[in-house]
């Protein structure tokens, strides 16, 4: 082989990794959170499990996609770890059905495909369009980086050395477990792996018996893309990763030995592109019906290998599963759940805080101010968390949703800062100077409260729901809010005029309370979603 045969075998990988990488991404975008919904629905039990893995792998095109999918969902408690089981040996099916694709001889239409995905992804105008491009180009990108490949090596056809080695058996097959183990480990896709195995097959590089030891070394190299996922995660995600890794290597261990026997009796003849890929499924369909009635055994097992930690130490308040990041919507619902958090703990400063308008307690606005601390954290953690994901291709929804996610925590810090800068200063004075806001005055600061909670929980709702009609209400309110906060300066003005002690004494204190709560109701009602629907189409969502 010439130098330039070598830069085009491996700009042939590239373009074969690249191709799947795209299938794959587009396939995510396209059907991945409607996937990730039907597999914390659909795995009630093994079998469905095992259905469910399948279909969703032969969709996202990528088994290492489906197993990270369901580490982090068994990580996020959407999916048992004994059921995800089932989902793990489905995806080993699954990835099959891609290298039978593969499998077929299509490079002579990988231009053709190319060319017609690039059409459709630079034509197209929206945006599902453009990712069907992007999935038809990806396709065409893998069948010609075969190509290349095939062409590359094609000297090599002629060197009896080479031969020598791969052909007739002078390579270890260990060591042709273990290159492919660590091939597919490295560029994190088994079918890369066996697509490359084809390449070379097809230009007779490499006989059909060493090829099936690539494929079961393949097999165990895809679930170490599902072990660094779990890396971060919580326990029960580990044990899914490795309980992958398991599956895979019993399996791999178990069929080694009689690789020979199934060569001389079940693969002496037909095409060896097409035996390969024939073998490939042949193997995972085995691995599965061999392990299936053992799930619960090996789950059982795995419990007893991996126990969890006495913990020495106070739990964290709050945690973003770092996982998930590697799956949008999924990062997106991990910091959704934070917010959730963080709407209780400002809903009770706010109540707090009122209260010390009419009795101050040092505790009270200590605790406040902690939990405004806390507030500010978290808010900061959701802000970078979700910045993060700025890297990974996103659909609009999911794009509209990260926007109104930090949009929201950054509201509830507004209300926090204003509590802790202001309202609590302003109790504390009233405490200082001992003096109290007259009775006709606190009733009144009383019903701008009840409304600055209401407005509150509306802003609450319309974040979890979009609803068009909780937005127009919080306009209104708002509206109510500023009428309210000028009826109670003209009343405070009205006592002044009349003389009233307690209302002269606090008349600053007064004011600025009633300026701060309609400061906090404009930062409520400032919040606008990007993307809102009407009540029947949220009803039904």
């Amino acid at each position: 082989m010439q130098p330039l045969d070598y830069i085009n075998l491996l700009s042939g990988l590239m373009l074969l990794l690249y191709g799947i990488s795209q299938v794959s991404a587009n396939m995510q975008i396209i059907a991945g959170a409607r996937l990730r919904t039907y597999l914390s629905t659909l795995t009630r039990n093994r079998l469905t499990g095992i259905i469910t893995g399948t279909f969703a792998t032969a969709l996202l095109q990528s088994s290492s996609a489906t197993t990270v999918i369901t580490v982090t969902l068994v990580g996020s408690g959407l999916i048992s770890f004994t059921a995800s089981l089932g989902v793990l040996l489905g995806a080993n099916i699954g990835t099959t059905l891609t290298v039978q694709l593969i499998s077929f001889s299509l490079q002579d239409y990988a231009l053709f495909m190319t060319g017609v995905g690039a059409g459709i992804r630079f034509f197209g105008k929206k945006d599902r369009t453009i990712y069907f491009g992007r999935l038809i180009l990806g396709f065409g990108l893998i069948f010609l980086g075969m190509k290349f490949m095939g062409a590359s090596v094609d000297p090599l056809r002629h060197n009896a050395q080479f031969l020598s080695y791969f052909v007739e058996g002078g390579v270890s097959k260990i060591f042709l477990v273990l290159g492919a183990f660590l091939f597919t480990a490295m560029v994190q896709a088994s079918a890369a792996t066996i697509a490359l195995t084809l390449s070379f097959a097809a230009s007779g590089l490499i006989d059909f018996h060493s090829a099936m030891y690539i494929v079961v070394g393949s097999n165990i190299g895809t679930g170490v893309t599902a072990l660094l996922a779990s890396f971060g995660s919580n326990l029960q995600a580990r044990k899914t990763a490795l309980a992958n890794i398991i599956f895979n290597t019993l399996g791999a261990l178990a069929i080694i030995p009689f690789l020979p026997y199934i060569h001389a009796n079940f693969f002496t003849e037909g095409d060896i592109a097409r035996n390969i890929a024939n073998f490939h499924t042949l193997f995972n369909i085995a691995l599965t019906i061999v392990f299936f009635p053992l799930i619960g055994l090996v789950a059982a097992m795995i419990d007893r290998l991996i126990k969890p930690r006495k913990v020495t130490t106070a739990p964290a308040e709050y945690f973003l599963d770092r996982s998930l990041q590697s799956s949008p919507d999924l990062a997106i619902q991990e910091a959704r759940k934070l917010t959730i958090n963080m709407t209780g703990m400002c809903r009770e400063m706010l109540t707090s805080s009122f209260a010390l308008i009419d009795r101050y307690e040092i505790d009270r606005s200590w605790k406040i101010q902690n939990m405004d601390d806390r507030l500010d954290a978290m808010n900061l953690d959701i802000r970078l968390y979700l910045t993060s994901l700025s890297h990974l291709e996103m659909n609009p929804a999911e794009s509209n949703l990260l926007f109104d996610t930090i949009n929201y925590a950054t509201t509830l810090e507004y209300v926090g800062d204003v509590l802790v800068k202001n309202v609590i200063k302003l109790s504390r004075k009233l405490n200082r100077e001992k003096i109290r806001l007259s009775e006709e005055g606190y009733r009144e600061l009383q019903e701008l409260e009840a409304m600055t909670l209401e407005n509150f929980d509306l802003c609450h709702q319309l974040y979890l729901t979009s609803q068009r009609s909780l937005h127009v209400q919080l306009q209104d309110n708002h509206q109510k809010v500023r009428k309210k906060e000028n009826q109670l300066m003209q009343s405070h003005i009205q006592r002044l005029q009349q003389g009233l002690q307690a209302s002269v004494a606090t008349t600053t204190v007064h004011t600025d309370l009633v300026a701060n709560l309609e400061r906090i109701n404009s930062h409520l009602c400032r919040f606008e979603p990007l993307t809102m629907v009407d009540d029947k189409a949220a009803e039904e969502a």
